[in-house]
């Protein structure tokens, strides 16, 4: 997975948490 070179968002909805990892995380949010 790329996640390291851009921002990353892992769907875990099922465990009411996201995760969002990479330099540009605090962007994509």
């Amino acid at each position: 997975m790329a996640v390291r070179q851009a921002a990353g968002l892992f769907d875990v909805t099922h465990m009411g948490v996201y995760q969002v990892e990479g330099p540009d995380a605090a962007a994509f949010l």
